[in-house]
């Protein structure tokens, strides 16, 4: 939903504006009500009850915030433990892998519990099947600073895991269709 509003130019309704911002009072309070008006768009009829009295866009992005976004000391260690557990062999694609890793990473960081960017890239490298072990001692070895965007473009260069594996077998196919006529 945020994208959407920077997308439409209106999520300054709810981070507010600058303060030498030079727009009309009247473009304010339009852009408020197109903001509130998309907010309330886009959310699911059970979700109405929390933004049915909201009088800005602001208001009502805070009490979806506060209804919804769980900060607790229970999912930040949910959070955790789900980062330093994830695995590769738990996804189907390489993609899939990171691009969970990230998530986990920036819901912790949406939660002002950011995870050092090392780091990160540490548990990107950790969670790798053994195959993947010549690549981290490349990487180990290589002094280069490690960082989760090192990490991630290394990872996502490498396009062998999650390919179907026809291409795979492709060639134990024909080596058993040939082994086949040459029995007959």
């Amino acid at each position: 939903m945020r994208m959407a509003l920077i997308h439409e130019n209106l999520w300054k309704s709810i981070e507010g504006y600058q303060a030498d911002d030079q727009s009309k009072e009247s473009e304010k309070k339009r852009c408020n009500e197109k903001a509130l008006a998309k907010i309330c768009l886009m959310i699911k009829p059970i979700a109405y009850t929390h933004v049915r009295l909201a009088k800005t866009a602001k208001e009502a992005w805070d009490n979806l915030q506060k209804a919804y976004e769980d900060q607790g000391l229970s999912r930040r260690l949910s959070l955790i433990r789900r980062l330093v557990r994830i695995r590769l062999e738990n996804y189907s694609t390489m993609e899939a892998y990171v691009n969970e890793t990230l998530s986990i990473a920036q819901k912790l960081a949406d939660m002002a519990q950011p995870v050092d960017d090392e780091f990160l890239g540490v548990i990107m490298l950790s969670g790798l099947t053994s195959e993947y072990d010549p690549m981290v001692m490349a990487i180990e070895n290589s002094n280069v600073k490690i960082t989760s965007d090192f990490v991630k473009a290394r990872l996502m260069q490498d396009d062998k895991y999650g390919k179907d594996n026809k291409e795979n077998m492709r060639p134990l196919y024909f080596l058993r269709k040939s082994f086949k006529q040459r029995r007959t």
